[in-house]
């Protein structure tokens, strides 16, 4: 798919985040952006998607809410919004999900006690439409999410918790401890399964 002389905006300023969106858009100009999510420091099942749509939001002035149960129960969305000046905009947000998540079209099933990080992905194009989708999950370990969630997710995330525990190397990527892959790599793999399956979306 050829991104020669398109604009993206990622609502972030995360370098990871930057990293997957630069590759996944190799010939596309991509801008970082420094906006809230409005959601805490660890997202938290629905409060994930809420990220997600709080960046876009931020991010695209004008962009109008969307209902969450509306969101898992269809793929593609329409936004009324401002004129855009760049082609796509995208929010990425990680969080962790449970039992009580499973009933939607973007997480598989989780048993319950478990705890998985999905990054959540919206990308807006410039006729206002949304897709969005998941990364593959990594399952993080119960009593660390717990002692967060104890902590104040406002805070903490349970990538601290980890840390502090000597379990991973950077609470910022603790999937490449606990995997065999970077967190930069699972967004660009996610990245790159969206344009596979919208191609049209993308023109």
């Amino acid at each position: 798919m050829n991104f020669k002389n398109k604009t993206v905006a990622l609502a972030s300023t995360s370098q990871i985040k930057y990293s997957a969106a630069s590759l996944a858009f190799p010939e596309a100009k991509v801008s970082k952006n420094n906006v809230k999510s409005g959601v805490d420091e660890q997202p938290f099942n629905s409060n994930t998607i809420d990220g997600v749509f709080g960046r876009l939001h931020n991010l695209k002035a004008g962009a109008a809410a969307i209902n969450f149960y509306d969101l898992i129960t269809d793929t593609l969305h329409t936004l009324k919004a401002n004129v855009s000046t760049s082609n796509f905009y995208i929010a990425i947000e990680s969080g962790i999900f449970t039992s009580d998540m499973t009933d939607n079209k973007i997480i598989p099933a989780i048993a319950k006690g478990r705890y998985f990080d999905y990054a959540i992905i919206g990308i807006m194009n410039v006729r206002d439409e949304i897709i969005i989708s998941a990364s593959e999950g990594v399952e993080f370990p119960a009593d660390c999410v717990e002692e967060a969630q104890k902590l104040g997710f406002d805070k903490w995330t349970a990538g601290m918790v980890m840390e502090k525990k000597g379990l991973v190397t950077d609470h910022k990527d603790p999937h490449a401890s606990l995997s065999s892959k970077e967190r930069k790599q699972f967004l660009l793999e996610a990245l790159k399964k969206m344009q596979e399956h919208n191609q049209g979306f993308f023109q």
